[in-house]
């Protein structure tokens, strides 16, 4: 037997800047779901796919944090994509507070729909609570 089919695989999700796994330095964001498991793109540092899921991937918001699901407001989310491809429409209109939040709505539900088409898509589950948000990263069925 070797080595790697005798290491036990432990939920243990974390997120990972710059490198695909091999030390290859590429300014990307992956997921690594399992202990000594491959890990996921999630998209460039700085696209709305990769600001979302550092977002709720844990209340500290940035890519060393320990994995701690959060419920985060659909303004903090919308904050957390401002600047990005997905909200640059809506800088330069002033529609009321209902349209505000109907758009914040949209563009978020936009960049979940990205992040379910990719293969990282498979391990994220999203909530949604009135105007709150939560991700949870989950382990596929082994």
């Amino acid at each position: 037997m070797n080595a790697l089919t005798t290491t036990p695989t432990f939920f243990d999700p974390k997120l990972e800047v710059g490198t695909n796994g091999s030390g290859v330095k590429n300014g990307f964001g992956y997921l690594q779901v399992n202990r000594n498991e491959e890990m996921f793109e999630i998209g460039e540092v700085d696209s709305p796919q990769y600001r979302l899921v550092r977002c709720l991937f844990s209340p500290s918001n940035f890519h060393a944090a320990k994995y701690n699901s959060v419920l985060q407001t659909l303004e903090r989310v919308f904050h957390t994509l401002q600047g990005t491809s997905v909200t640059v429409q809506m800088q330069n209109t002033q529609p009321d507070p209902i349209e505000i939040t109907h758009q914040m709505t949209l563009v978020v539900r936009r960049v979940i729909k990205l992040l379910e088409k990719q293969e990282v898509g498979k391990y994220l589950k999203f909530t949604w609570s009135a105007e709150n948000v939560q991700m949870e990263v989950v382990p596929l069925a082994q």
